[in-house]
C-alpha cells in the first residue's frame, strides 16, 4: 500500500503558536501587506504536503462556520 496519499502536512500546537507569533510579530513591526502576502504565497506554494487549507471561526453567536479549500488555490 502506497504512503503516498499519507505525505500530508500536519503542525503541532507548538509550530502553529510559533507561525502565529511570527504573524504577530510582522503586524507589530507594521510589515507591508504586500510583503506578507507574497511571503505566504510563497509558502503556501512552495510546500508540496499542502493538500488543502482549513479555516474554522464562529461567529459572536457562537456559530461555527468552515472553509475547505483545495491545493487549487
Amino acid at each position: 500500500m502506497s504512503n503516498e496519499l499519507r505525505n500530508f502536512l500536519a503542525l503541532s500546537y507548538d509550530e502553529l503558536e510559533e507561525l502565529n507569533l511570527k504573524a504577530k510579530e510582522q503586524r507589530k513591526n507594521r510589515i507591508a501587506a504586500h510583503k506578507v502576502q507574497e511571503e505566504r504565497i510563497k509558502y503556501l506554494t512552495d510546500e508540496k504536503r499542502i493538500k488543502a487549507v482549513t479555516v474554522l471561526f464562529s461567529d459572536l453567536e457562537g456559530g461555527c462556520t468552515c472553509w475547505t479549500m483545495t491545493r487549487n488555490f
